[in-house]
């Protein structure tokens, strides 16, 4: 059961991160695993379904997701489950001088065969962490787009 905790500072305010991790369907935007993510019920708080599509080695799962925990611009806490795989994502925010400090807390429990333990070994869970959180700062350090 792979657990794997990080984190990373961003040069952004908590204001800019929340809006990308407080919406899982935003996913898809910062984590190169998740293809989609579809909301099922609810407003995004907890109790809300979500359907995501993520890929790990050669294996595409379906995980029902549910928000678990929520505290608006500070953290979130997504428990996702499918056949193969139970899924738990932890993010939370704090003020870091003029940036945000994320921290990252992902959870593993392979639960068939039909994936790979060999692609949740803790060095590989680890590195996936870190490339998550790159992928985010660089989602929320981008030039935001004008509108027109």
């Amino acid at each position: 059961m792979p657990v794997v905790e990080r984190s990373l500072r961003m040069h952004v305010a908590p204001a800019r991160v929340w809006p990308v991790v407080g919406d899982l369907r935003r996913r898809p935007e910062w984590d190169r695993t998740t293809e989609r993510v579809t909301r099922l019920s609810g407003d995004g708080g907890v109790g809300s379904r979500y359907e995501r599509v993520a890929r790990f080695g050669r294996c595409r799962v379906v995980l029902l997701t549910v928000v678990a925990e929520l505290e608006p611009g500070v953290r979130v806490r997504y428990d996702g489950l499918s056949r193969p795989l139970r899924n738990r994502t932890e993010l939370e925010l704090s003020p870091d001088g003029d940036g945000t400090l994320v921290r990252l807390l992902a959870w593993y429990d392979l639960r068939s065969v039909e994936l790979s333990a060999t692609d949740f070994d803790p060095e590989r869970v680890a590195a996936l962490a870190d490339e998550q959180l790159a992928g985010l700062a660089r989602v929320v350090t981008a030039p935001e787009r004008a509108s027109a």
